[in-house]
């Protein structure tokens, strides 16, 4: 039986359990993350905002947090560099792995149908890529994920640390 052990990153709401890592920081510690407030690359800015209207708001997705945490997470950071080129495209991409990141509209639709409120706590099973994780921490208290492919659940990790850019 694979042991399981919480792996907190540096400061985020979202706690991620991956192989058999000790437990790392203290979860009343963290802070919110902000995933690409700061973003300086206007073009993949420009990208999410049209997939925001063209592909999320189009489909009838209304609740604004919702469209505001999609227009905000840089989905293109959660992707495998050959396939970056494609992060805001109307479909599902390859993570490795068997795996895929969701299609744009298909987060934003599970989101809004969860009723996100502030003060919730979410449990994920499957981080995957980490995008799902990132959006819901926007919206959310807390996100608990839980991915079984090390791998996966490494490179979330990393991505999830890296986009919160230390707040």
């Amino acid at each position: 039986m694979l042991g399981r052990a919480l792996l907190f990153a540096a400061c985020l709401p979202v706690f991620i359990s991956c192989g058999t890592r000790p437990a790392v920081g203290n979860p009343e510690d963290r802070q919110v993350i902000k995933f690409g407030r700061s973003a300086q690359d206007s073009s993949w800015l420009k990208q999410r905002k049209t997939m925001v209207e063209r592909q999320i708001r189009h489909r009838g997705v209304k609740d604004e947090r919702v469209l505001v945490a999609m227009e905000t997470v840089k989905r293109h950071a959660f992707i495998p560099d050959e396939q970056q080129a494609l992060a805001y495209g109307d479909h599902p991409l390859p993570i490795g792995y068997n795996q895929t990141i969701s299609q744009p509209y298909i987060v934003a639709l599970m989101t809004e149908l969860l009723e996100p409120q502030p003060g919730d706590t979410v449990l994920e099973i499957g981080t995957g890529s980490g995008y799902q994780a990132a959006v819901l921490a926007n919206l959310v208290a807390h996100v608990y994920s839980i991915e079984i492919v090390e791998p996966l659940c490494k490179r979330a990790s990393e991505t999830l640390a890296t986009e919160s850019g230390g707040n």
